[in-house]
């Protein structure tokens, strides 16, 4: 079903992200409309709207990325950030590969690290490592 305003998501695609957002998958979105009483989508539909929810959003973040790349050498250029016929982008690196311990200690399987511009303070790269693929 469409909404006539054009910005609003169809009820499928509101429903993956909402599930998305928290942290939840299809068998949590089957329980919460069984409880409501509202017919659900199949698993594989569910899995082809988030595959394209996912898909829309890593292209938003990677434009974002290129767009804050581009505002922070300019930026840069213009406070005469060459040195040596280099440009210096001064830079924020963070990264986490947490550990859990529940009677044991163990590493997570996935870990995640990023690139802060210091004058933007905008993303500008992310990376997401997981052991097990």
């Amino acid at each position: 079903m469409r909404n006539d305003n054009e910005n609003n998501a169809d009820v499928n695609t509101a429903g993956v992200c909402g599930v998305i957002a928290a942290s939840s998958g299809y068998s949590q979105l089957s329980e919460f409309c069984a409880v409501l009483d509202i017919p659900v989508m199949s698993e594989k539909t569910y899995l082809s709207y988030q595959n394209n929810v996912m898909n829309n959003a890593n292209d938003l973040a990677t434009k974002d990325i290129i767009n804050a790349g581009k505002e922070e050498y300019q930026l840069t250029v213009e406070a005469r950030g060459v040195k040596n016929g280099t440009l210096e982008i001064a830079v924020i690196v963070d990264g986490a590969w947490s550990k859990r311990s529940y009677r044991s200690n163990y590493n997570v399987l996935s870990g995640v690290g990023c690139i802060v511009g210091v004058r933007i303070k905008k993303v500008l790269y992310k990376g997401v490592k997981n052991r097990f693929c």
